[in-house]
């Protein structure tokens, strides 16, 4: 539900709050005192359209504030975990817009876009009037609020539908990929062949290019290389004198002594380890040297051999894996083009058989609509017959539903209808779009959200003076329909009429007032006695007089009485 709604610098109002019940609640005023800045305000911070000219005179911005309390639809939660918003027990929605066209929307504290709000607001409140929320004109929408009506029969057979309908787009999805004529089949067959065979030719090894790279660097170098052994052998080697041997003189000279000092045996013992490891690496660096020569040939097969592999990178990826995988994923395509004939024949017998079954469950979901379109027909016309329309007439035209063979399937099913209407005996049903007046739409879809209350998951309605033109006993009736449906939801109304505000759980009083010589609109919440007079002056009344306050206690009464019964 609206806890609360905080309007700051939108057209007269300066800084205003209004903390709305969960039940009923009405906002009345003079003409012209701000009622429809209310509504303004209201989906201004639901995400619509922006009128720049309702910032304030001399502001620079307009701000809202609209905070909701749970429960929430269900559908709500996967959109808040899409956008990565935290959903607690309450969701504060905040719009500011500048003067320079700056508009910042927050869903608690988290920056969105005004085509990421809309879904959001779309399931917390629905607001009605004569020019407001037209969605029920479409008839994809025609259809929802038929299958709203059907309750949890034709959700189920909808789930069985749409189940059907995806198993049936995902067996079509792979017919497609395995639909090559003869002749595109030959070449994909020899193009992945080709591939295949030019990367097993190849025998690339993992890790080769790195090996490669390394012998190249060394065949470059290899002058280098070779100058730079000749020093190191030289250093372990002179002509008339060698490490080694100065390693076996100082052994022979600590051998001799040490007869006298045991701890040098260790000593020996090291140096005849290290005379051991420099004759090794003596004789290392003289293989080495004398593999160290610079081999053209060689030399070329390397640079040849990365120049192939740079190649085959740039045709099947830039690594080992990639190309490894590449690999994997040419044979399952060619193994799947080979066996492409046997498994189209296994898909196309298992699409007829889910057509089949699709078309049936259709079916069987087109009959439940109809039974429930008739149960809606009756209930529109005894609720419009309730709101003085009692010539009206209301039915839904089913178009014919075609062949298994020619039908297009959907999710939804194969039905496409329409809602037919007319106020007048005697004249022609045509589609509710193109005849239905702006008077004629309020109180239709008044009646058509106490048909819904009970299934309508959207817990705030808000009604925008839908009773214009009306009052009597008409008045009375919408009056006890908007408390119908503030049983199971919040109900917001902007009226005019006695009757509503009599009805009401909660009566808010909208006026303007000059302040320092600036025009302010002002909003309060009013006490019993506040009602009561409100309720008079709406019902003509004289301002105070007895008469009028006697009848408003009477109104009161009756409509407090008729609340107690529902």
């Amino acid at each position: 539900m609206l806890n609360y709604l905080k309007i700051t610098n939108v057209a007269l109002i300066d800084n205003l709050s209004i903390e709305f019940t969960d039940g009923f609640n009405v906002l009345t005023g003079e003409t012209g005192a701000g009622k429809s800045i209310i509504v303004d305000s209201l989906n201004f911070v639901l995400g619509g359209k922006v009128n720049k000219n309702l910032i304030r005179s001399g502001q620079s911005f307009m701000r809202v504030e609209a905070l909701f309390s749970a429960p929430f639809d269900e559908k709500i939660k996967p959109i808040f975990d899409d956008y990565g918003i935290e959903l607690d027990d309450e969701i504060l929605i905040v719009r500011n817009y500048t003067e320079n066209g700056k508009n910042d929307i927050k869903v608690n504290g988290s920056t969105i876009t005004t085509t990421m709000l809309k879904p959001i607001t779309s399931k917390l409140v629905d607001i009605l009037g004569q020019h407001e929320h037209q969605s029920v004109l479409k008839e994809k929408f025609q259809l929802e609020i038929l299958d709203l009506l059907g309750g949890e029969v034709i959700s189920k057979l909808k789930n069985d539908v749409s189940d059907l309908y995806h198993k049936l787009t995902n067996v079509n999805k792979e017919i497609d990929s395995l639909g090559f004529d003869s002749h595109n089949r030959e070449r994909m067959m020899d193009l992945l062949s080709y591939q295949i065979n030019e990367i097993e030719d190849f025998g690339l090894k993992e890790g080769e290019e790195e090996e490669l790279v390394n012998e190249r660097l060394k065949a470059v170098n290899s002058e280098k290389i070779a100058t730079g052994l000749n020093l190191a052998n030289n250093e372990l080697n002179y002509s008339n004198y060698s490490v080694c041997d100065g390693i076996k003189k100082a052994i022979s000279a600590l051998t001799s002594i040490s007869k006298y000092d045991e701890t040098l045996e260790p000593i020996i013992e090291r140096l005849d380890s290290a005379k051991l490891e420099v004759q090794d690496i003596s004789n290392t660096l003289q293989d080495y040297l004398g593999d160290c020569n610079f081999d053209e040939a060689y030399f070329e097969k390397i640079d040849k051999r990365l120049d192939e592999l740079k190649l085959i990178k740039k045709k099947y990826g830039n690594s080992y894996a990639e190309i490894m995988d590449f690999l994997d994923k040419a044979k399952v395509e060619l193994d799947n083009i080979v066996n492409s004939e046997e498994r189209l024949e296994s898909l196309n017998k298992l699409r007829a058989e889910v057509i089949d079954e699709l078309y049936k469950d259709s079916l069987l979901l087109s009959e439940n609509r109809k039974l429930t379109a008739k149960k809606f027909e009756y209930l529109v016309k005894s609720q419009l017959e309730d709101l003085a329309m009692k010539n009206a007439n209301f039915e839904i035209f089913f178009e014919p539903i075609e062949e298994k063979d020619s039908c297009h399937f959907s999710q939804d099913g194969l039905d496409k209808v329409k809602y037919l209407f007319t106020a007048n005996i005697g004249q022609p049903l045509k589609p509710l779009s193109e005849i239905i007046s702006g008077g004629e739409m309020s109180r239709f879809m008044l009646g058509l959200k106490n048909i819904l209350a009970d299934v309508d998951d959207i817990n705030t309605m808000v009604f925008d003076e839908i009773d214009t033109g009306i009052s009597g006993n008409v008045g009375f009736v919408i009056a006890c329909k908007m408390a119908n449906i503030s049983k199971a939801h919040q109900v917001i109304s902007i009226s005019h009429l006695p009757q509503i505000a009599g009805m009401a759980d909660k009566n808010f009083f909208i006026e303007k007032k000059i302040v320092d010589g600036d025009t302010k609109t002002n909003i309060q919440e009013l006490d019993e006695n506040g009602v009561l007079g409100e309720v008079a002056r709406l019902s003509g009344g004289q301002n105070g007089s007895s008469v009028s306050l006697d009848h408003a206690r009477e109104l009161r009464k009756t409509c407090s009485d008729y609340k107690k019964n529902i």
